[in-house]
């Protein structure tokens, strides 16, 4: 029985020594930047009511129609807990500036609006599988869940024809949003610790603190749907300790 215990230890030792040879570097520290427009999601929707007793009409808008792809970044650690699977956290962030745009008429003039820029920091935590860790090219997928922390975003609204400006409207309030998603990437070694990259992928991020900005007009439920879905595109550079 003791030779048993004492062999299943032995073969224990070894299998883990293996693997700690395997991965010899297991942290990393990766710092990423680019931009992630939306590709999907209504920043808020259409309906017909009256502001100051004239008849108005909105039309719904995605978020790409109001916000450019902006700029975005993430500073990452990991820990590889085999030679090919690492545990991975990051804090995000992300600013975009807002486009002014027709979004309807009251009482046949063109309604105008103009949102605050978009911000928000974030925190993500998942899990990277990578194909070929010690290769030229290594090819990598990864899954992440974590929340943002959004900004407050007021609109002005203007009529221009009749010279109405409706200044800081509030829409939505500061937010704390869940978020998921994947990524896809490709790192090129260029030293045995240090990569450089290219990640793309897919985020889903919750609905934002809506605010009764509209109150009384008919207008009130613009703004009660706003998740969305975001393609973040990235270069990357990761040192690996």
């Amino acid at each position: 029985m003791w030779k048993r215990v004492m062999a299943a230890t032995v073969m224990t030792l070894v299998m883990a020594s293996s693997a700690a040879a395997q991965t010899d570097r297991p942290l990393s520290v990766s710092f990423s930047a680019g931009t992630a427009p939306s590709v999907s999601g209504i920043y808020h929707e259409g309906g017909s009511g009256t502001v100051l007793n004239l008849p108005t009409d909105v039309q719904e808008r995605d978020y790409s129609d109001i916000y450019n792809g902006g700029f975005a970044m993430k500073l990452g650690l990991g820990y590889a807990f085999s030679p090919k699977a690492e545990l991975i956290g990051s804090f995000t962030y992300a600013r975009a500036d807002a486009e002014e745009l027709s979004v309807g008429t009251v009482a046949g003039l063109d309604l105008r609006s103009q949102f605050s820029e978009y911000r928000d920091w974030g925190l993500e935590g998942g899990i990277r599988w990578h194909f070929a860790p010690e290769a030229a090219v290594n090819p990598y997928i990864a899954a992440v869940v974590g929340a943002r922390w959004i900004d407050a975003m007021p609109a002005t609204f203007t009529v221009p024809a009749a010279g109405v400006v409706l200044s800081d409207v509030p829409f939505y309030d500061d937010s704390v949003a869940p978020t998921f998603g994947g990524d896809f990437g490709l790192q090129f070694k260029l030293a045995p610790a240090v990569r450089l990259g290219v990640e793309a992928g897919l985020r889903w991020t919750g609905n934002l603190a809506d605010l009764d900005g509209l109150a009384g007009t008919g207008l009130e439920n613009l703004n009660d749907s706003s998740s969305r879905w975001t393609l973040p595109i990235m270069g990357t550079i990761t040192f690996k300790f």
